[in-house]
């Protein structure tokens, strides 16, 4: 599954994602990112997939980005019950505070071969937050639980 951080907003951040899950029998369960990466709406072709850091911005010089994290709920017990879920990441440096949307990605893509000219659509917002220059070198929390429901109980394909 993909959760791409997309920018609608005016922030510059570097993320490292993963979740963390409350599920029952299974108690907290977290999950790294299998696979990030960003595109760059001024370079359609070009990949940062082996970049250390996934950036997405709205604003600035540069062009705008859009970040994509992927996720393999396959840990996760088939009857678990997820109660809760949420993605953090460590914000790396704040160039405008704004409030960045989350979206799931409606096809499949690969780190080292995804741009933005060829990027998979988006789903309508999953849910959004607030970054301010307070969160530059912390850790920002965001609820997706609903989300990764829907994913575990197949109400939504998952492309991870």
């Amino acid at each position: 599954m993909r959760t791409p951080i997309r920018q609608l907003w005016g922030v510059a951040l570097a993320l490292l994602g993963f979740w963390l899950l409350e599920a029952s029998p299974a108690g907290a369960l977290t999950l790294q990112a299998t696979d990030d990466s960003s595109t760059n709406l001024n370079q359609l072709n070009a990949n940062f997939g082996r970049n250390t850091s996934v950036f997405v911005r709205n604003v600035g010089s540069g062009g705008v980005r859009h970040g994509f994290l992927k996720f393999n709920l396959s840990p996760l017990p088939a009857d678990a019950t997820i109660s809760r879920a949420v993605l953090r990441f460590w914000v790396n440096s704040v160039n405008n505070p704004g409030q960045p949307d989350l979206h799931t990605v409606e096809g499949p893509w690969n780190e080292m071969s995804l741009n933005a000219g060829s990027a998979p659509a988006l789903s309508p917002t999953i849910g959004s937050f607030a970054i301010t220059t307070q969160d530059q070198l912390n850790w920002v929390v965001v609820d997706v639980t609903t989300a990764v429901q829907d994913w575990h109980n197949g109400v939504q394909e998952t492309h991870g």
